[in-house]
């Protein structure tokens, strides 16, 4: 744990002295840079403090089939609650797909999912899946276990 908060103490400290420059700006700001530069921080130093026993922001009711789900598009892993049965994908196209209801397969925090890849097996009676774009709900589906590959 020291190496940890030494290890984010020094890479606050770099970004907030070079907060003005243009690479600093790209790297922490696109999301797909920003993913590169938190999976080799979770490789030397662990899962990123904030990711600490972080919760879903909102209750999805679902209740236990044996079935599994692919991924409709490729995205990379912003969220994972694997105690509350939840993941959270998010899109090129900004958009964001959050499931619940899955045992999720061992995915790590900004890890991409290629288009077709096995997120996990069912764990409740159903999956909901929410799709987002901008923080508004695009479209919200419940898949029973007939239509649960």
């Amino acid at each position: 744990m020291k190496k940890k908060i030494v290890g984010s103490l020094l890479l606050f400290l770099f970004v907030y002295a070079n907060r003005d420059h243009a690479a600093v700006i790209w790297l922490f700001t696109d999301d797909f840079t920003f993913a590169r530069t938190a999976s080799m921080y979770e490789q030397h130093l662990g899962i990123l403090l904030p990711s600490l026993d972080k919760e879903t922001d909102r209750a999805i009711m679902a209740a236990n089939v044996s079935h599994g789900l692919k991924a409709d598009k490729e995205g990379m892993v912003v969220r994972i609650n694997r105690k509350d049965h939840l993941i959270v994908l998010q899109h090129k196209d900004d958009s964001e797909t959050e499931v619940n209801g899955l045992y999720v397969h061992d995915f790590r925090l900004f890890e991409k999912v290629n288009k077709g890849e096995w997120i996990g097996e069912a764990a409740m009676e159903s999956v909901h899946i929410i799709v987002r774009k901008n923080g508004q709900v695009i479209s919200e589906k419940v898949m029973e276990p007939a239509e649960i590959d």
